[in-house]
């Protein structure tokens, strides 16, 4: 820690001290160097074009910072993961308008296919049990009475 103090106050007074800053109780050493150090800084960075000494800190600064992110958290992924096909399926079924759309729709279509489809089953229904009465009146004459 005892390092990295000068180099941080370093960093501090190199962005913070400008020759217009209303900082107080700043050695005038201290601001004569930052401020040599900055307008060497500016004439260096002006020849390759124009960039700010304060954006060169801060980039560095976030270049440090992404270089150190895997070292800290190694299963962190470049892209999230895609979304699971039920989760894209829960999106458009659960939305407020889109999901009762499609719910009244899909009930329309399974109560017409239950009463259209259950007609041909009903018609069977009606020939087998009078089919099955004439078979039984045919062999047990005595029943018929009783089914009439």
């Amino acid at each position: 820690m005892a390092r990295k103090r000068p180099r941080a106050l370093a960093l501090w007074a190199l962005t913070s001290i400008e020759p217009d800053d209303e900082l107080q109780g700043i050695a005038p050493g201290l601001r004569a160097e930052s401020l040599a150090v900055r307008s060497e800084a500016s004439s260096v960075l002006q020849g390759s074009a124009s960039r700010d000494i304060d954006q060169e800190v801060i980039a560095t600064r976030y270049a440090l910072i992404d270089a150190e992110i895997p070292k800290l958290y190694p299963r962190i992924d470049a892209h999230p993961p895609k979304r699971k096909a039920s989760e894209r399926v829960d999106r458009v079924l659960l939305h407020p308008v889109f999901g009762f759309v499609i719910f009244v729709a899909l009930m329309l279509v399974m109560f017409q296919s239950l009463f259209s489809w259950s007609e041909s089953g009903n018609s069977f229904d009606r020939g087998g049990h009078s089919g099955l009465a004439g078979l039984v009146e045919a062999h047990y004459p005595r029943l018929s009475c009783v089914t009439s």
